[in-house]
Order: structure tokens, then sequence, then C-alpha cells
């Protein structure tokens, strides 16, 4: 008799174990994911949504928003204080203020004739914008999204770039240009950004399109459209120093890859992406990309470079570890510029011929992701589901260990039957 309630007991202990396994991975999992239960009682528990945070080796990459913005637009930049985006519309000349949460246009600030390029101060909290035909540079107080100063800075300025470690922002203006009996040369004009004041005018060769700043070496890249090479500043100096660095034909747009201290260099004419390394300023791998790259951007959370394709309209997503494209984003029309959303993984895409921007989701911050109990995923769920388990097996491990207790000295014995102490019939009953 003990051996069977005792296998009865082990065969129930192991049942609670089971149901309470399952209870602690799927029941759980319901709490995170609202279960749905139909007419006849069944319930459901819906799979849980794909994960936003980039696996390691891999680069998911969709769609999550289109915004119509201005006539044209053709750059963009993001304002950290603020999370807003700046996007300059050339056509109709003012600057689109998007909320990058509401993914909606918020403001319009108007500016100069054709404005094509934008940098942004984080220590004035201010937007520079670069006026094309105007010749000069409008600067936005983020605050207000209104106009406070206009610099004039020479004939058609067409890149810009901020310098975060001396406080300048860099324009680089593409047909201010002149040739001597030796070589052609341009111009790039550095602004003091806490008094708007023009520093200094610094030659180098000629028809500078994009710029890009490097923090880490304290210099400013700066394509040639003609030489078909970089040019380096150096902010101390405020002097090209070192030789030209050659890259690919009609270098556009740059970006600095602080993560591993690289240059990427869209070159238009050449449908393809040299990289630079920043501290031997040599040339050290070319990417294929699509046709006519206009502009590069960099997004630190997932190590990723993206390249804005004009002719083909596309984007092509660059891993910086790898050097190679892993995948490429059809959308948009006709795309330009690009800027990365540090707060929320996204790369905004300026689409010149269909006035929108569209939002390209990369990555998302690992402290986005967090679940229950602080937990990545649903791992918080499933080690609340753990602790049930293991209360659960202990009461029922308990319960069957008593039922196993030897009974005390000199505890009474079983009721008498009726007439006796055994239960067994009294002399004489029939």
């Amino acid at each position: 008799m003990k051996l069977r309630l005792g296998a009865v007991a082990t065969s129930a202990l192991i049942s609670i174990v089971i149901v309470g396994l399952l209870s602690g991975t799927a029941a759980f999992a319901a709490v995170g994911h609202a279960a749905n239960v139909d007419r006849a009682g069944t319930v459901t528990v819906p799979a849980a949504p794909e994960s936003r945070v980039a696996p390691e080796g891999s680069s998911p990459v969709s769609i999550v928003a289109t915004i119509p913005v201005g006539g044209s637009p053709d750059s963009a930049v993001y304002d950290s204080a603020r999370g807003e985006m700046f996007v300059a519309n050339s056509f109709s000349n003012n600057v689109s203020v998007i909320n990058d949460t509401l993914n909606t246009v918020v403001k319009w600030v108007k500016v100069g004739a054709s404005p094509y390029a934008l940098a942004y101060d984080p220590r004035q909290e201010e937007v520079f914008v670069v006026n094309t035909n105007s010749g000069s540079v409008s600067v936005i107080n983020d605050t207000t999204d209104t106009v406070t100063a206009t610099i004039m800075v020479g004939n058609v300025p067409t890149g810009a770039t901020y310098d975060g470690t001396r406080g300048y922002v860099l324009v680089s203006s593409y047909y201010r240009s002149t040739c001597g009996s030796v070589r052609c040369t341009g111009n790039v004009t550095v602004i003091n950004a806490s008094n708007n004041g023009v520093k200094r005018v610094i030659p180098v060769a000629a028809y500078p399109l994009g710029l890009a700043y490097d923090p880490d070496q304290g210099e400013t890249f700066v394509g040639s459209g003609w030489a078909n090479t970089l040019s380096v500043i150096s902010d101390k100096r405020l002097t090209v120093v070192g030789s030209p660095i050659p890259v690919g034909s009609n270098p556009r747009g740059l970006v600095a890859d602080t993560g591993r201290g690289e240059i990427f260099v869209a070159n238009t004419a050449s449908g393809n992406v040299s990289v630079v390394n920043d501290s031997t300023d040599q040339w050290v791998a070319t990417v294929a990309v699509g046709e006519a790259p206009i502009e590069v951007a960099y997004d630190p959370g997932s190590g990723d470079v993206l390249t804005t394709n004009w002719n083909s309209n596309n984007t092509s997503i660059i891993s910086d570890s790898t050097d190679r494209v892993v995948a490429t984003v059809v959308g948009g029309g006709w795309p330009t510029g690009a800027a990365c959303d540090l707060a929320r993984g996204e790369i905004f895409v300026t689409n010149e011929y269909t006035d929108n921007v569209t939002v390209i989701l990369l990555t998302v911050p690992s402290s986005s992701s967090t679940g229950f109990l602080g937990l990545s995923g649903d791992a918080g769920y499933y080690l609340l589901g753990a602790v049930v388990v293991v209360v659960v097996a202990a009461a029922a491990a308990t319960l069957y260990l008593r039922s196993r207790k030897p009974k005390p000295a000199g505890s009474p014995p079983p009721p008498p039957g009726p007439g006796g102490t055994s239960g067994t019939p009294p002399p004489g009953a029939p």
C-alpha cells in the first residue's frame, strides 16, 4: 500500500512540475503578449514581435515612415537636443523641421535661395544652412526655429560640417575656384559658431563638395570633384596638411566612422565608396554600390554606413566591419541626402523628386528592447516561470515526504469496529 501511495505521489509530482514548466513558459509569455480567447475558451498566445535590435553580424533594415516635406529636399541633419530632423528643401527655399517621435513636420523655416547643405552645432543649439544660390549661410535657433543670423561665404557654397572640438562650422564653395599656372584651387570658409564670424578662408583642391569632421584626428576631410582627391584640414593650424588622398571619381558625400577610425567617401561618377584610414590617410578599401552615390551617413549603433544612390533610386547599407553591402533598400524617389537619428537608430533619407523623406530603421538602442523585469525580450517571463516551477515542485515534494513519515510511538490504535477492538463481530452475534 505504501508503494502504491509513493508511486501516485511521485506521478503527481512529475505532473505538477510539467504543468508548472508549461505555465512558466507559455502562460507567463501571455502576460507579455496579450492572449486571445475564442468563444470555445481556447487560449492562443500571439508570437512575440521580431526583435528590432540588430543581431551580431546582421543588419535588419525596414522603411518605417515616409514624410512629405518641401520641394526638392537635398540634405538632412539631426538635432540631438530637440530630437528633431532638419531638412533643406532647395526648390521651396525653406527648411522642414521633423519631430522624430511623430515623424511629422512641425515647423517650416524660411531661409536663403536653394538651401543645399546643413550642419548642427550642439553647443549653441543652432542649425547652419548653406544657401547655394545666395552664397550665404542661415543660422537657425532650434528653440525658436527662427533665423538669427546670415553669414556671407562666397559663390555657390555646397557643403558643411561641424568641428565639435573647436566649435567651427566649415563650408565648402563649389564655384569659388580659381586656376593658376599649376593647379586649380577651391576654398573652405571657417565660421566661428560662437559669434558667427568668418575666421579664415582655406584654399583646397578645386570644386570642393562634401566635408566630414573627424574628432579622433582633429581634422576635416574635403572632397574635390575636380582632382578626385581628399584634402585634409587641421583644426589646430587651419591649413591643409599632408598630401592629397586619391579616391574615386567625383567624391561628393563624406562621413567619419568614429568606431573604426575611417572616412567613407561616396564617389558619384564611379559608383562606389572609398574607405580611407584616418590615421594613415590611406585608401584601404573600395565598396561597389548603386549608380551615382550622393551622400553617406554613419550609424554608430549598428556600425553600418548608408549611401544614397541617385540613379539607382535606392540606398545601400554597408557593414563597416566587412566593407561589404549587406542590404539594399528600395524606396523613395531619387535619394540625395541622409542623416542618422542617433536616439532612435534610424536614417532619414531625402528624396529629391518625390519631395519626401524616407525613414529607414537600422537598429534600436538596446535599452529600448528591455522587457519584463528589465531583461531583454521574453527572458523576464521565463525567469518568473522558472521561479514558479521551483516553488510548486518544493511544495509537492514536501507533501510527498510528509505522507511517508512514520507514525510516532504510542499513537492510538485505529478506532474499533462495532462491538470489538478489531472490528470483529462480538460473541453470539449472528
